[in-house]
């Protein structure tokens, strides 16, 4: 018996024992268990998560873009080009101090107070892993920030556009936006093929975000270069010309073209006001606007050319054919009087129709419209049909095509709405709206024998050509040569409006100008639209010149205001084309 309660305690020990060794197992096997599920979740799900961060920490897609097409003139002058800079950026979590970063970068960059606490906002804010710290920089200036080696910041090459030749031909070269993208002009038409296609580029980078490897690559494709027809020599003594002109009258603002008839080619558009592409942004709307395409005026005399062309063309008179002029004309029906006088004065009697288109009468001109409009009633056809037709197979009423976006149509009402006026108003250039660039093609065409070449802009894209422009005849070279020698007296006749439009040594045939300015209420008192549209040598045209001025305070009359622009203008031109008095 005492054996038996002597080994009891023993027994109890071992059950304790046992109890222990199976609570250890226990929580060894959760512990193996645990250890295994963690394994088994790093190894998988995990695993996936991690190796795409660490790809993403690793990896860098950069898209490699293509460098812009030059724009050049006809002679190979650079009106716009790509200049090298360099892009920086910044990877936030590689940042140390944010704020003191962005004050350091301004201080290298000299940059306004202004941009430095833009920087700063967008350093400190920032929550991915990009963040641009300063675009396009100039590649001397970005040498400096390259040289401090911030940690963090990183760069890429990048074009910066640039205008070599400043606000030469501004308007119509137009302007990009921070991405070299085409916004207006030229730069916009032709952004398809300037822009080429970008490449693309997947690095592998070192902890701090440098390169040391690159996975894929796809080489980028550089833009072509465009071509104009433009000189820019031309081009910019037309806009030194326009702009003195501009102040000389305290005008509002100037528009001259310069063509080559035989082509359509346009040698210089010019306005003033002008515009630096650089600065396009911080320019007013007046001056960013091509108005030789997109503005229209009522043009005045300078349209008479449609009617007694189109009258010489019908054979229903010659340039020697006298009409009775009164000094006054009255028509309209019975409930309405309208009365047209002339703008310069003169004795009332006989005048031939090539008077009518030297001195400009209005009278005279409306008298010929009138012929046309009754020989065709005679016909049992539509009057001021054919006068409208007459008009739109110039041209007007409709855009010319050329190769510029904004191309304004004019404003010209259908002939079903025309009144018993407008017979007496359209055939003197009231009543309807032209641009500049419809009315020198149309003048175009009576250089050219009666045949209009649609006006263009562009030579070529990369090595490919402009493909042939359209032509079309409008009157017979029999009536256009008659037009071009009326249209001399214009300018060397006693009676002539344009004799501020002689070049010395050449025979200039042109005509002038003067329209009262439309406005809501009808025409706003003592605002003029002043005008000279003409074309030399006379017998055998190789340039047509058009120059409009607005709102001339200081003058009124083309003759007096436009005319002398002309002169200046297209005499420059022959002489730097050496085109000799005949022609050649």
């Amino acid at each position: 018996m005492s054996g038996a309660r002597a080994n009891k305690p023993s027994a109890t020990l071992d059950v304790r024992a046992r109890r222990r060794v199976l609570l250890l197992m226990a929580a060894l096997l959760l512990l193996v268990g645990a250890v295994g599920a963690r394994t088994v979740y790093l190894q998988s799900v995990k695993n996936r998560m991690l190796t795409k961060y660490a790809k993403g920490q690793q990896q860098n897609t950069q898209q490699l873009p293509a460098v812009r097409g030059d724009i050049v003139d006809r002679n190979g002058q650079e009106l716009a080009i790509g200049e090298e800079a360099v892009t920086f950026y910044a990877v936030p979590k590689l940042l140390k101090n944010r704020s003191g970063t962005a004050l350091e970068i301004a201080k290298i960059l000299d940059l306004s107070s202004v941009e430095e606490g833009q920087l700063v906002d967008r350093l400190t804010n920032a929550t991915g892993g990009f963040v641009y710290v300063a675009r396009q920089v100039p590649r001397d200036q970005a040498q400096k920030l390259q040289d401090a080696k911030i940690d963090g910041i990183q760069w890429y090459d990048e074009e910066r556009r640039m205008y070599p030749v400043g606000a030469t031909a501004g308007q119509l070269v137009g302007t990009v936006d921070i991405d070299n993208k085409g916004l207006t002009g030229i730069e916009l038409l032709y952004d398809k093929w300037l822009t080429g296609t970008p490449g693309m580029q997947v690095a592998v980078n070192d902890p701090n975000g440098v390169p040391i490897d690159v996975l894929k690559l796809k080489r980028e494709r550089d833009g072509k270069d465009v071509q104009l027809t433009l000189d820019a020599n031309i081009q910019q003594e037309t806009e030194r010309i326009l702009k003195e002109t501009k102040r000389d009258f305290a005008a509002e603002a100037a528009t001259a073209i310069v063509m080559d008839p035989r082509t359509g080619e346009i040698l210089a558009m010019a306005n003033a006001p002008g515009v630096n592409p650089a600065k396009w942004s911080a320019a007013p709307a007046s001056a960013t606007r091509n108005r030789a395409i997109t503005d229209t005026y009522e043009p005045g005399s300078t349209f008479k050319v449609v009617t007694v062309s189109a009258a010489l063309e019908e054979g229903l008179v010659q340039p020697n054919t006298e009409l009775f002029l009164p000094s006054k004309l009255t028509f309209c029906d019975e409930e309405k009087t309208c009365t047209v006088g002339e703008s310069h004065p003169r004795p009332e009697g006989w005048f031939s129709v090539r008077d009518i288109l030297v001195q400009s009468s209005n009278i005279g001109t409306i008298k010929l419209a009138q012929k046309i409009r009754d020989a065709h009633l005679h016909k049992g056809e539509g009057g001021n049909a054919a006068v409208d037709a007459w008009i739109r197979r110039f041209g007007f009423g409709k855009p010319t095509g050329i190769d510029f976006p904004g191309e304004s149509g004019g404003i010209m009402s259908s002939v079903d709405d025309w009144t018993d006026v407008s017979i007496g108003n359209i055939p003197i250039g009231q009543g309807i709206a032209v641009t500049p660039i419809q009315l020198i093609s149309a003048y175009a065409a009576i250089a050219n024998g009666g045949v209009m070449e649609q006006p263009h802009l562009l030579q070529r894209v990369g090595d490919e050509p402009q493909a042939k422009t359209t032509s079309r005849r409008v009157i017979s070279a029999k009536t256009a040569a008659t037009m071009r020698r009326m249209f001399e007296g214009v300018v060397t006749d006693e009676h002539g409006t344009g004799h501020k439009a002689e070049i010395k040594g050449y025979a200039v045939a042109g005509k002038t100008g003067t329209a009262n300015v439309a406005g809501s209420h009808g025409y706003i008192k003592g605002q003029y639209m002043a005008s000279f549209v003409g074309f030399v040598p006379a017998r055998n045209p190789r340039l047509v010149t058009l120059v409009v001025v607005t709102k001339p305070q200081r003058g009124a009359y083309g003759g007096d205001v436009a005319a002398p622009a002309f002169e200046r203008i297209t005499k420059f031109a022959l002489e730097y084309l050496n085109i000799a008095p005949d022609g050649r």
